[in-house]
């Protein structure tokens, strides 16, 4: 990391086009009934543990499943059937109690939930997106009555309201948009929305997407990997799937990224174990940048992933990535306060102000770019009377350069006045 560089190169490991979970949901397998009380109907308990087995027919079914970990079979997700599901991703109550009412609220909490693991804050979404994550033909005719969306709406990176529509795994809501705007499935403004119908997981959506494009926009196999990267929020059979229909190799993809490295990067445990144990994919496998599946653990904020890797997989816990972050680092940049105190305090490994990566920042350093308040809090605590004061200045500059969360850049303007009561003493300048 250098001072100078607003790109942060750390931040490189968020493809712009993942979207959006891990393994907590079973994908949408079949288009929403249009009947809503047939949606709601009480679901059969699950006649096993495993996350692999077939998909049930419906996607309210899919959602209300418990999901296990094939390590300890402990619940990692109970169902929620009201809104207070929605207040857990930073809605407020008014909101929550709105999207709860939407004809496809299942699918639009898994999306919304994919939203929430792979970093973006889904309350801040405007009502179109919400509405296309939704699938729900009703919901997106609202916003186009209401002039919040139109053909040519799009988002800061460029995705239109086909692009969301198909991160929800919806058939019918594709159509609706397709045949509302007139967008072809081969548009030159529809680049990667392969990978978006990958995200939604919904087979069926994604072969019907692959039927519609033109030959030339059929990813080259050096794209593939971005493909199976957001197939991996999803649950096996899913990315099984998708291997399957693109001849994906599952040890080897581009830059040596493979589905080992891509599970623990989305922090989807159960597809960890089954990359290694079923599909043998060597558990030293590190990418271009280092990064092993530890490391991706770390980074993904899922502390049953890290732990996975640790115990289950026995990654070495002094792993680095090439530029000499460690785990305590990346977990620092992860955004989830329960990973790093995992890391800190479970796996003993430190986040000292003087174990350093090779360009001499430390996992505060890390925290304060890609972190939360809460993090530099907590490390803040842990480190005491050791934390420098050039270190809290060189956190609050890389901050600053990379647009880091305004209430992190905040917090060390507080730090590093005067009468802070955490300011650092002349002993530890």
């Amino acid at each position: 990391m250098k001072a100078k560089n607003k790109s942060f190169d750390l931040k490189n490991f968020n493809d712009p086009v993942v979207l959006l979970l891990q393994n907590f949901f079973n994908a949408e397998k079949t288009e929403p009934k249009s009947d809503p009380k047939k949606d709601t109907k009480e679901i059969p308990k699950a006649k096993t543990a495993s996350i692999a087995t077939a998909a049930m027919p419906a996607a309210t079914a899919a959602a209300a499943q418990p999901i296990y970990s094939a390590a300890n079979k402990a619940p990692l997700f109970q169902p929620q059937n009201d809104e207070k599901r929605f207040l857990d991703l930073g809605f407020d109550a008014k909101k929550a109690a709105e999207l709860q009412k939407n004809r496809n609220s299942e699918t639009l909490y898994r999306s919304l939930k994919k939203c929430h693991q792979a970093r973006h804050s889904p309350q801040s979404f405007p009502s179109w997106q919400i509405a296309c994550l939704s699938g729900d033909p009703t919901a997106i005719q609202k916003c186009i009555t209401e002039q919040e969306l139109s053909k040519e709406t799009k988002d800061k990176r460029g995705a239109n309201a086909l692009h969301w529509v198909a991160a929800s795994g919806s058939i019918s809501g594709m159509e609706f948009i397709r045949n509302e705007f007139q967008i072809p499935f081969d548009s030159k403004n529809l680049k990667g929305i392969l990978s978006y119908a990958a995200f939604g997981g919904n087979i069926l959506a994604v072969k019907h997407v692959k039927n519609n494009l033109s030959s030339t926009a059929i990813p080259e196999k050096c794209d593939l990997f971005r493909l199976l990267k957001n197939a991996a929020y999803n649950d096996i059979a899913f990315v099984e799937e998708i291997m399957k229909l693109f001849d994906i190799n599952p040890r080897a993809t581009l830059d040596n990224t493979n589905l080992l490295l891509y599970a623990a990067w989305t922090g989807n445990v159960c597809l960890m174990e089954h990359a290694v144990f079923k599909l043998n994919v060597p558990t030293t496998s590190k990418d271009k940048y280092g990064m092993n599946a530890l490391l991706y653990a770390a980074y993904s904020g899922n502390h049953l992933a890290v732990e996975c890797a640790a115990n289950r997989l026995s990654i070495d816990l002094k792993s680095k990535s090439i530029d000499g972050g460690n785990a305590a680092m990346h977990a620092a940049r992860s955004k989830n306060l329960a990973t790093l105190k995992y890391v800190v305090e479970d796996l003993k490994i430190e986040p000292a102000e003087t174990i350093t990566d090779n360009n001499g920042n430390s996992a505060f350093i890390y925290g304060a770019v890609q972190g939360t308040v809460e993090i530099l809090q907590y490390l803040r605590t842990k480190l005491g009377s050791t934390l420098q004061e050039n270190t809290l200045k060189k956190a609050l500059q890389m901050a600053k350069n990379n647009d880091a969360d305004p209430a992190v850049i905040e917090y060390l303007t507080n730090e590093l006045k005067p009468n802070s009561s955490n300011a650092p003493t002349a002993a530890a300048k």
